[in-house]
């Protein structure tokens, strides 16, 4: 079926008009006079402003198995914003609340041995998200589909049709780049091992895929915002880097679970050097073994993120965003992907095999039902832009928390 290239920057995606819902999603930072819709500015403000706004972050609790914790209070939780503790207005679950949810598929020559089951798997998961019958629908879930490899084209926009995704996600393949191995987007160079390149359908244009689901398709909607990405977690010929992909999905409030799949991983020269020297620095498992299927409880590393998260230094060589160079390391896919997740409060998965995949989905549908909602003022929250980072504590043994790294100011440059 006809596909619609999607291309960095330069040119952007028009994307469906949908009816605004309130502000419930991933870090959203919304004005308390308004029906808490975000208002993050377009320019960096000329002058620095103290702001009265709500600050909404998505919130899973685990237990040590790994079962999501319902019955928690406000009072449960202490929370402090760049350092500074912080009164919790008010906790929620998010329950039946509307969600936005856009599913990146990977499907260069490297994963095709899973694709099958890829596309079950996503099929089932559509089905747990997305009503029947679109004309009784009464969720407000929308979701949309965009496959990458060496291109990244969008299938199929916002919709609340099964039908329509699932006819999408049976015709999905290869990119007609990636399908064409004689043309320039497979043959035009050195591909790091000593040979032509046609690594390319094995190394595919992640980051560019989330910066554009993210800039592009989740943008303009509000509320509740999820990316799913199925992936090796290897990129190449991205124009963005891996701090821009991630960046845009905080700016956007959007929240990135990732399912790793090794498939047929292969090493070009820009997978060993890292994303133009951007990327982090990729080696080990995760730790503490993790949840079923591969992920982990709590999203995260211990300490939480990258050493000297800015504000306050920011990553080594680099202070507030954009951060600064990385030394040049080795990808391992898997990691790449769990910082994807622990940035924005996702949750991290790997598949072992693909008979696992629909596991995997029904507990990103079940995380997607048991989330909390908090919402705060920051009491030192100005138009400046600044990235602001968040430590949220429960005081029960046992428990672990699951919420974004932090939210970007508004004036933040927001495009």
């Amino acid at each position: 079926m006809p596909s619609k290239p999607m291309q960095s920057k330069s040119s952007r995606l028009l994307f469906l008009a949908a009816a605004a819902v309130s502000c419930l999603g991933a870090v959203c930072v919304a004005q308390n006079s308004s029906a808490e819709k975000p208002v993050l500015a377009k320019k960096p403000a000329t002058a620095s402003k103290s702001l009265t706004k709500d600050v909404i972050l998505p919130v899973i609790v685990r237990d040590r198995r790994g079962a999501p914790v319902t019955n928690l209070t406000a009072s449960n939780f202490t929370l402090t914003d760049n350092g500074h503790p912080q009164v919790i207005k008010s906790l929620t679950l998010a329950g039946n609340m509307p969600v936005q949810i856009g599913l990146l598929v990977d499907t260069s020559g490297g994963m095709a041995r899973a694709m099958d089951a890829e596309r079950a798997a996503a099929e089932k998961f559509v089905d747990l998200m997305l009503p029947a019958d679109p004309a009784s629908a009464t969720s407000g879930n929308q979701m949309f589909l965009i496959h990458f490899d060496s291109e990244v084209e969008l299938l199929q926009g916002f919709t609340g049709s099964r039908n329509k995704l699932q006819s999408n996600l049976q015709e999905m393949g290869p990119t007609s780049a990636a399908a064409n191995v004689e043309g320039p987007e497979t043959n035009d160079g050195d591909n790091g091992i000593g040979g032509p390149s046609r690594m390319r359908r094995s190394s595919p244009r992640l980051y560019d895929a989330i910066y554009l689901a993210s800039d592009d398709m989740m943008k303009s909607k509000h509320g509740r915002k999820v990316l799913v990405i199925f992936s090796n977690g290897l990129d190449n010929g991205s124009k963005e880097t891996f701090n821009e992909a991630v960046d845009a999905a905080e700016r956007t409030h959007t929240v990135v679970y990732t399912i790793y799949f090794r498939g047929d991983e292969r090493f070009s020269r820009r997978n060993i050097l890292g994303n133009r020297g951007q990327g982090p620095v990729m080696g080990g498992p995760f730790p503490g073994g993790g949840y079923p299927g591969g992920g982990y409880p709590g999203g995260g590393y211990p300490g939480g993120g990258y050493p000297g998260r800015y504000p306050g230094g920011g990553y080594p060589g680099g202070g507030n965003g954009p951060r600064g160079r990385m030394p040049a390391a080795p990808i391992d896919g898997r990691r790449n992907l769990g910082q994807i997740a622990t940035r924005t409060g996702g949750l991290a998965f790997a598949a072992g095999r693909d008979t696992e995949l629909a596991k995997i989905y029904s507990q990103i549908a079940s995380d997607l039902q048991d989330q909390y909602l908090l919402t705060y003022a920051p009491d030192q929250l100005k138009d400046d832009g600044i990235f602001h980072t968040i430590d949220l504590k429960v005081d029960k043994k046992g428990l672990t928390v699951n919420t974004p790294e932090g939210y970007f100011a508004p004036g933040s440059g927001a495009k």
